[in-house]
């Protein structure tokens, strides 16, 4: 537990380091940006984040199932490892060969009035370069190298943050800017990559593993591309089916409501290793998994209700006033993410014995968010596909946790935790904000801090668990520093 704990601080640190920094250039981004320039990029980057899918062929999870299976010898490690980083190559090689020859057929259709010619051919540049990255540094993940993985990620930031600096602002480049500032990024650390996992592991690889791992992970790419549908097919539709200055509008708000996303992700890398480990120990890892997550659901619905209740407040200090409506759409987008969090969570037996359960899941998930886009879109605009996202993501976590209920490898969750927190919580802060629309600033702002002081303090009363988890935490930390 203890591991788990100090894994997510750091984690937790660097995130929200990372996407503090981040946030704080919203402003910076939104006077240079135009709606229409961010959503080009939003689109763009919506389709290279789906063709990433294939590139990686989910062999990131493969490497995570089978880790603790091989860790007790560096030379399977090595072959593990090898197997993986060669394989991603090759498809990543492949892929981009294709996809840079056909690129007009391919994405014409897509890009709604951007022209494939630089937007896309930018975006094809990163995505040839992403993958290799990726896979060295989940390589860090599994191993729990929480340190070397938060500050390769950290350094990434800074350099694709100083060169869309120099290109939008010193040098006016707009979309065209933000797109190559993050080829250029992907490229250098690219070669890092090179150099980083050779140096150190050579040129191992065995067909038989491949095909273990293939057999894991395959059955994990429609899971994948519901991932990817219910945070990025939206952009698609609403570039479509309203306008490019929408999406960027719409993704505006999901960059705010990813603010939640940070404490989720920080959580979920240092879940993922912890789950597997805790799952080996019977019945008392179990017991350490049910008490994780039920407090993991409790911090996040709460980070969740506070960013919903104050997103006009935050909309209106960070971002441009073109961009002002952008603040509609975030509460939703923020328990999408809280939901997420629970996903991560009940899901969690199923990624044992059970991945093709996946498959099955994901193509209701993705079909019902691509039906849900259609017809809620153009009655209700941006609002409309944030609802549909909520509806999605709520719909499939209920899914998974059936099926992670009834496999063999099934824990017994506080269901009525699991699932009530999120959405109680998410009433309440929509009839709050409801009720206050016309109220003044100063009455709104202060029924806002007493909900939030009220719901802390039956948090507390209800979970002592959660303070004597942050106590020993704090108390082990002081004592360390002594001793130095």
């Amino acid at each position: 537990m203890s591991k788990l704990l100090k894994n997510t601080a750091i984690y937790t640190f660097f995130t929200v380091l990372q996407k503090g920094v981040g946030f704080f250039l919203l402003p910076l981004y939104t006077v240079f940006l135009s709606p229409s320039d961010y959503g080009m990029v939003t689109l763009v980057t919506s389709i290279t984040s789906f063709l990433s899918i294939f590139y990686m062929l989910a062999l990131n999870n493969g490497m995570g199932r089978y880790y603790y299976d091989y860790n007790k010898s560096h030379e399977l490690i090595k072959e593990l490892f090898g197997t993986v980083f060669n394989t991603v190559i090759f498809s990543s090689t492949f892929f981009s060969i294709i996809f840079f020859m056909w690129s007009d057929f391919f994405f014409s259709p897509f890009l709604a009035e951007i022209p494939v010619h630089p937007f896309m051919t930018l975006g094809l540049v990163s995505l040839a370069f992403e993958p290799i990255f990726q896979v060295v540094q989940s390589m860090a993940q599994i191993k729990q190298e929480a340190n070397k993985f938060s500050i390769i990620n950290f350094l990434y930031f800074l350099v694709s943050v100083g060169l869309k600096l120099l290109f939008i602002v010193g040098l006016h480049y707009k979309s065209e800017g933000f797109l190559l500032s993050v080829a250029i990024s992907n490229g250098i650390f690219f070669i890092y990559s090179l150099i980083s996992f050779y140096t150190r592991y050579g040129l191992s690889f065995r067909y038989s593993l491949l095909k273990k791992l293939l057999k894991y992970s395959l059955p994990l790419l429609p899971h994948n591309i519901s991932g990817w549908s219910m945070t990025m097919i939206d952009r698609v539709f609403i570039s479509k089916l309203l306008s490019v200055a929408a999406t960027g509008i719409y993704s505006i708000g999901f960059q705010i409501s990813n603010l939640v996303n940070v404490f989720v992700f920080a959580f979920s890398q240092a879940y993922s290793p912890f789950f597997f480990e805790q799952m080996k120990k019977g019945d008392e890892g179990k017991n350490a998994i049910i008490k994780v997550s039920t407090i993991g659901v409790l911090v996040i619905s709460l980070v969740g209700s506070i960013l919903s209740l104050f997103s006009k407040e935050v909309v209106s200090v960070f971002v441009s006033d073109v961009y002002f409506n952008s603040y509609t759409v975030v509460p939703f987008l923020t328990f999408v993410f809280v939901f997420t969090g629970v996903y991560i969570f009940v899901a969690g037996p199923l990624f044992i014995s059970s991945t093709h359960i996946f498959s099955l899941v994901s193509i209701i998930g993705a079909i019902l968010n691509i039906l849900l886009n259609i017809i809620m879109i153009p009655r209700y605009g941006i609002i409309g596909a944030a609802t549909a996202s909520l509806l999605q993501r709520f719909i499939s976590t209920l899914i998974y946790a059936f099926f992670g209920y009834r496999s063999k490898d099934s824990i017994d969750f506080q269901w009525s935790y699991i699932f009530g927190i999120p959405v109680v919580m998410f009433v309440i802060v929509m009839l709050i904000l409801h009720l206050t629309e016309n109220i003044g600033f100063i009455y709104t702002f202060i029924i806002k801090v007493i909900f939030i002081f009220i719901v802390i303090f039956i948090f507390g009363i209800i979970f002592p668990d959660l303070k004597i988890m942050i106590k020993q935490f704090v108390f082990k930390k002081i004592r360390n520093k002594g001793n130095k």
